[in-house]
């Protein structure tokens, strides 16, 4: 009887409810209806609603989403759990306390549902346990709405519900991905969970972890009739792990009918904002799946660290928590070992971890080996520093010393040494891979630029001063050959071929296959095209030889050099390569003579980022003696980059992934959404006349999520070099810096920039380079487009997924539709060479020019 007079109380509230509900409302269109973007804003947030009707997934990332959401969906979410709760939490008045997790909680309404129980009971004087309600979502602005507004008012008028959710309570956060807490009968509510697009066995296995690690006495699953068999799914699962369940029909919901007061309010703003919103909200139930689980053993008083908002890249790297793909990984085989995998899936973390691993299974008795002599490297100088202090954070503490190097000014270097308490020597290098030849072969470092002057700049004047010149002493006629008089593409050739392939004679570079080079321009074998290049390239030389100076390809180049004449006596017992996509031919041949054997040579790497080779990177052949029995070990899935953001780029990985093809058995890596991914948005794209209107749309888009992805404590990171973009946002106080990404390769940016108006200097490596930038983000992608934006560039945006990539205005919109609905196919004018054969060849070698 006392259950009936409680459903009774219930119906009762349905008049307040709505109040609520239009108060709520009211405030927040007081407070936003003034900002430039509010009606584009929310007539977007509006129409992607229609998406959960059709059983489809909203991406809940538009500032207006929770205001949108909760003039037509949060009374019927009210009303589905107001009768499950009731019936769960009426069974369980006796119990003493109930933490409920609500696991994709949007604007509350379990919240809602559990505080007008507990209101209810009060008033009839029933027994209650002490409630709370643990709100989790990945969307800041569903959870930021029930915050700020719903919950406000809802107190206001059911003061008994105060206590059930405190500030800590609303947890921004990936639901795979929940830190524990210090909680007691645990109750977990996965509620509209289930996106349509979700692979069914990835939601079980994740879910499962989720149970294991918590131990929840009930599980409460519900979602839409068009997702019901990934409620079946899991609960199959669970039923395994000592669960009983039971499926729950709502036969007749506690609240029906039409709520005139908010329709009055959504009609009204609907009109004055041409917000085209239809139809009359009610309580009435969509269509619903749901399912209850209750653990046959219940389980009290687990005692967890304390619940922490969704993980920042973490600095200490002992605090990483390895998944078990990536543990394998980092396993000592004794075998050469190949770690592919796509941006942010947690590639450094392996190797640091392989060193750790290298370091324990060497042990003599508690003591470090003092004979064994690592080599960790990267060709990203930024990414030096980090990786050092990640393996000192793994280290024995008091065990070992790190040592550091200044500059000619005093200021330290990145790189470092580490060196055991009880050796002689350093046993662990961290170093850049451009310093290699000079740090351990000990090579003379020469200057590769003047003073203060940009080094790209310098040798690509270089470059074309000796194109001038070997033009005007042979005479040349330059018609026809244009595409290899390209500065670019003459330091890429060198880089690429003749130092990548060590070619030390024309002969050796004229009968050469260009692997990963490409056709355009086309050169041919033994053709006069390779005589021009071979001797510009030797004009190169030896201008900076007469200077005194070199770059840091001829370092690289002098150094194989003298590996290939001379050995090395101290070799490393290890060597640990990350960026292995930035290596020529060339590079491993370094690799193997700094080893004592290839069996300890570990590299890792994602070819989709080669951006400094291109398709021309080596890949080890199987039947290379030094790397035949090589273990491949493929990490899935990209743990930093935000999960709306790997669905709108995987078109352009799998681009990417063609135009590499299977090399040797190893494929690029085509990027997988990560459940577990941090917080973020969709690409968000911006359309803007110049810097002036740029600036003043990313401070919109940064200070719109800048409280919820912490985003005050770092800068909008620009891509590539726009600075008087950057000039204009720190005008308008919103912090912000230039960053070129061969430069940032490897490592994360909180709020990247992408401006399209930025040359990027390749020539055929476009999709790897903005590849890369759209994979530094670990919360927020903004897209800039100018009027004058490349057609190459416009194409590629075309690759993106539409419901995928958001406009952040209408301006924005109207431009986007007239690019993708227009021609825009970009042909590049194809090279052919026509030169006849040449059989004469320089018989000079590169001996006197790279020594």
């Amino acid at each position: 009887m006392s259950k009936d007079m409680l459903i009774s109380w219930l119906r009762n509230q349905q008049p307040k409810l709505e109040k609520i509900l239009c108060k709520s409302a009211e405030e927040y269109y007081g407070l936003n209806v003034s900002q430039r973007n509010f009606s584009y804003c929310t007539k977007q947030s509006c129409q992607e609603l229609w998406l959960l009707n059709d059983g489809k997934d909203l991406c809940y990332d538009r500032p207006t989403i929770g205001f949108s959401y909760s003039l037509w969906y949060h009374p019927k979410r009210i009303n589905t759990f107001l009768e499950y709760f009731t019936d769960l939490i009426y069974a369980s008045l006796k119990e003493g306390s109930i933490e409920i997790f609500d696991l994709g909680a949007g604007t509350g309404a379990v919240q809602w549902a559990v505080g007008l129980i507990i209101q209810g009971l009060k008033e009839l004087r029933l027994q209650c346990p002490k409630i709370r309600v643990i709100n989790v979502d990945t969307s800041a602005f569903m959870i930021s709405y029930n915050y700020h507004f719903l919950w406000k008012y809802f107190v206001q008028e059911y003061p008994a519900a105060q206590d059930i959710s405190k500030n800590c309570d609303y947890q921004l956060n990936s639901w795979t991905n929940i830190d524990s807490g210090n909680y007691t009968n645990i109750w977990i509510c996965a509620s509209y969970l289930f996106d349509h697009s979700d692979n069914a066995n990835e939601i079980v296995s994740e879910f499962k972890l989720i149970i294991e690690n918590y131990k929840p006495n009930k599980v409460i699953l519900l979602s839409s009739y068009h997702k019901r068999k990934h409620c079946d799914a899991v609960a199959s699962e669970l039923r395994k792990l000592n669960f009983n369940s039971y499926l729950k029909t709502i036969t007749q919901p506690v609240f029906s009918g039409s709520l005139q007061q908010l329709y009055s309010f959504r009609d009204s703003i609907s009109q004055k904002h041409n917000l085209n919103m239809k139809g009359i909200p009610s309580w009435n139930i969509d269509s619903l799946y749901g399912t209850v689980l209750v653990n046959k053993t219940p389980v009290l008083n687990l005692d967890f660290n304390s619940l922490k908002i969704f993980a920042q890249p973490e600095k200490d790297r002992s605090l990483i928590r390895m998944s078990p793909q990536q543990l394998d990984a980092a396993t000592v085989y004794g075998r050469p070992t190949l770690i592919i995998g796509p941006a942010g899936c947690g590639k450094s973390v392996v190797l640091t971890q392989k060193v750790k691993n290298i370091l324990e299974s060497t042990k003599i008795g508690n003591e470090y080996n003092s004979n064994i002599k690592i080599l960790l490297t990267t060709f990203n100088k930024e990414l030096v520093n980090s990786l050092g202090d990640w393996v000192e954070q793994l280290l024995d503490k008091g065990k070992f010393t790190r040592h550091y190097k200044n500059d000619f000014y005093g200021n330290r270097l990145n790189y470092s040494y580490i060196q055991f308490k009880n050796s002689s020597q350093f046993n662990i290098y961290i170093l850049h891979f451009d310093v290699l030849p000079t740090q351990i072969g000990h090579l003379q470092a020469l200057r590769v630029a003047p003073n203060g002057t940009d080094i790209e700049l310098f040798h690509f004047d270089l470059m074309q001063k000796a194109i001038d010149i070997y033009i005007k002493t042979h005479n040349i006629n330059t018609k026809g050959i244009e595409k290899i008089l390209d500065p670019d593409f003459l330091l890429d050739e060198y880089h690429r071929i003749i130092y990548g392939y060590e070619c030390n004679k024309e002969k050796d570079y004229q009968e050469l296959e260009r692997k990963g080079r490409g056709n355009n321009p086309q050169l041919k074998f033994n053709s006069k095209r390779r005589t021009i290049i071979w001797g510009i390239v030797r004009t190169y030389l030896e201008s900076l030889k007469k200077q005194n100076m070199e770059s840091f390809v001829i370092r690289r180049h002098k150094f194989v050099k003298k590996l290939r004449k001379e050995g090395f006596n101290q070799k490393f017992t290890h060597l640990l390569v990350d960026e292995f996509q930035d290596c020529t031919r060339a590079d491993y041949e370094i690799f193997y003579q700094l080893l004592q054997t290839p069996n300890n040579l570990t590299l890792a790497g994602d070819i989709a980022q080669s951006i400094n080779l291109g398709a021309a990177l080596h890949v080890p052949r199987a039947d290379d003696q030094r790397m035949g029995n090589f273990s491949k070990k493929l990490l899935e899935g990209s743990f930093r980059l935000p999960f709306r953001v790997s669905e709108c780029i995987k078109p352009l990985s799998q681009i990417i992934n063609t135009k590499f093809g299977n090399r040797e058995g190893f494929q690029s890596n085509i990027i997988s959404p990560y459940k577990g991914a941090p917080p973020g948005s969709r690409p968000i794209l911006i359309y803007a006349k110049d810097s002036s209107n740029a600036a003043m749309k990313i401070t919109e888009v940064y200070n719109a999520f800048k409280k919820s992805l912490l985003l005050d404590k770092h800068k909008v990171t620009i891509f590539e070099r726009d600075i008087e973009l950057a000039r204009e946002l720190n005008q308008l106080n919103t912090p912000a810096e230039i960053e070129i990404i061969l430069r940032t390769k490897g490592l994360e940016k909180h709020c990247v920039v992408w401006s399209t108006r930025t040359k990027i200097d390749t020539k055929g490596e476009h999709e790897e380079f903005i590849y890369t930038i759209f994979t530094r983000t670990v919360s927020l992608l903004i897209i800039v487009i100018f009027p004058e934006v490349p057609l190459l560039y416009i194409n590629i945006l075309k690759k993106l997924i539409p419901e995928r990539l958001m406009r952040w205005d209408e301006e924005t919109e109207i431009k986007y539709q007239e690019f993708i609905s227009t021609e825009s196919i970009f042909h590049e004018e194809e090279d052919m060479d026509t030169s006849e054969d040449n059989r004469v060849f320089e018989e000079d070698t590169l001996d006197t020019l790279i020594t």
